[in-house]
């Protein structure tokens, strides 16, 4: 799960046109009123966190976070989605029998740590042995060998170089591969309305919510296409983050249909990575959650003021 502050209806307005200004800048806008993209290479990896449901919390029946499940996982299978699913394995432990649903779906397993710390609160010592936790946790599950890729709780990374590199030494110690995101979609907050609102028998709230949920998926999109042309004159592999949840098991089908009409083909969490646009350093020390573009937009003004001092461009603090 990725956190968001508060927005108000005139901090979503400014977040809305600030994303309407970037998209008209890069040209984005005029071709997604087109529907599919002749000639497109677009291809995207869809990765899923807080499995095997998020906010599981907030549902006090079992069946009902049964049919949750059910439904997502039966989309990824019947769709033969190439996704790739972070697990906290703590909530296997609490509420068990959702993990085999996952497993019949086919997808790549990931950790997300056994718990979901935050390591900027918790620090790298209890961080890294949370993080072992869960990666001996979905281990289990898997065949021997099997690579484990890793995503970072709330996507931070800590805000202190010293723990950001014991972190990444444990996690190369392992073997697990860093999965970044660069469609950040806020579809936690969404389903948690849309979930309240189905679970209160509110059906015009429920749509209410739905329709800021596919609003917010478009715009995500959009803005890390505009994004990555910004940054590479190209746009690579995109890696989409979604959370396991009842506004996806109902209605991600018509987000991947969108997609498709964009002409993106589907592809791996390891195909994604493949390229090389993933290599490129990433110096920034922000423990926000955000998207991989944001980080590198972040990280070569990072470079640039290294370099005007004389400084070691590798090095993780500005001074």
């Amino acid at each position: 799960m990725t956190r968001a502050p508060a927005i108000g209806q005139g901090g979503r307005s400014g977040f809305r046109l600030s994303i309407l200004a970037l998209l008209l800048a890069s040209g984005i806008v005029g071709c997604a009123s087109r529907g599919s993209v002749h000639g497109s290479t677009r291809a995207v990896a869809v990765t899923i966190d807080d499995l095997p449901l998020a906010a599981a919390e907030i549902f006090p029946d079992a069946e009902y976070r049964r049919q949750i499940v059910v439904g997502l996982s039966e989309l990824i299978r019947e769709r033969n989605l190439p996704a790739t699913g972070f697990f906290n394995m703590a909530v296997d432990a609490a509420m068990p029998g959702l993990v085999p649903l996952w497993t019949q779906a086919g997808i790549e397993f990931g950790n997300h740590t056994w718990s979901h710390p935050d390591l900027q609160e918790v620090g790298p010592t209890a961080f890294i042995q949370d993080l072992r936790r869960g990666h001996e946790a979905v281990r289990r599950h898997l065949p021997a060998g099997q690579r484990i890729p890793f995503r970072y709780p709330f996507l931070s990374e800590g805000g202190d170089p010293a723990a950001r590199s014991a972190v990444r030494a444990a996690l190369a110690e392992l073997g697990s591969p860093v999965a970044p995101v660069t469609i950040l979609t806020r579809d936690w907050y969404f389903s948690t309305g849309y979930s309240r609102a189905r679970m209160g028998d509110d059906a015009e709230a429920a749509e209410r919510w739905v329709q800021g949920w596919r609003w917010d998926m478009e715009e995500s999109t959009l803005a890390a296409e505009a994004l990555s042309k910004e940054l590479f004159d190209r746009e690579p592999p995109q890696i989409l983050l979604i959370h396991a949840n009842e506004i996806s098991a109902h209605h991600l089908g018509e987000y991947l249909d969108w997609m498709g009409r964009r002409g993106y083909r589907f592809i791996s969490l390891a195909e994604a990575l493949a390229d090389p646009a993933y290599r490129e350093p990433d110096l920034a020390t922000s423990p926000q959650g955000e998207s991989h573009w944001v980080r590198l937009h972040r990280s070569r003004a990072l470079a640039a003021h290294r370099q005007g001092l004389g400084l070691p461009v590798e090095s993780l603090t500005a001074n």
